[in-house]
C-alpha cells in the first residue's frame, strides 16, 4: 500500500493482484484488461505482447471484443511495466467464454447482477476504486487488508 503527497491511503493495482493471488488461486482465472489508460511504460522487448506504443495498445483493448485478454503471469508482468495507472478496469473469470459476456455487461460499472461468479478491479487515479467479487472469503481478506475504504467494496459481503 502506497501513501499520496497529502497521506491519503492508495491503493494501488500492484497491491490488489497481490492480494487476490495470496487468497485464490488467480492462475486458474481467465483474465482481460477491458480499460486502460496509463502514463509512461518500462518498455520491455521480452514482453508478453511487445508494446511498442501505449496509445495503440489502450486502442486495441478498447476496440477489442472481451477487451485485452491474458494469463494472472501475463497481467501481473504487464501492470508492472507502467510508470502510473490512471484509470483501468479487469476482470477474471472461471471461464475464457465469460469474460466477452462480462466485459459488455461491465463497460461502465461492475454489474453485480451477472449470475456468474467473476473479479472486477478499477483502479482510478492511481488507487483502488471499486472491487467486485461473489467470492467472500476474497472479498473480506480485501476489506480486512484494506481498512475502510472510500468508495465501497461492491458485491455480497
Amino acid at each position: 500500500m502506497e501513501y499520496s503527497y497529502d497521506g491519503e491511503k492508495r491503493i494501488t493495482l500492484m497491491y490488489v493482484l497481490q492480494l487476490i493471488e495470496n487468497h485464490i488461486d488467480a492462475e486458474n482465472l481467465y483474465w482481460s484488461i477491458l480499460f486502460l489508460y496509463v502514463i509512461g511504460y518500462t518498455y520491455d522487448p521480452y514482453s508478453v505482447n511487445n508494446i511498442s506504443s501505449v496509445d495503440e495498445f489502450e486502442e486495441t483493448i478498447r476496440t477489442t471484443k472481451g477487451g485485452y485478454k491474458l494469463s494472472w503471469k501475463e497481467l501481473k508482468k504487464l501492470c508492472g511495466q507502467f510508470e502510473n495507472i490512471v484509470d483501468c478496469v479487469i476482470v477474471g473469470s472461471k471461464s475464457n467464454e465469460d469474460i466477452d459476456y462480462i466485459a459488455e455487461r461491465c463497460k461502465n460499472d461492475f454489474d453485480v447482477n451477472i449470475k456468474m461468479n467473476y473479479i472486477g478491479i478499477d483502479i482510478l487515479d492511481g488507487s483502488m476504486e471499486g472491487f467486485y467479487s461473489k467470492d467472500k472469503a476474497l472479498e473480506e481478506a480485501v476489506c480486512n487488508d484494506i481498512g475502510p475504504f472510500p468508495f465501497g467494496i461492491h458485491g455480497n459481503i
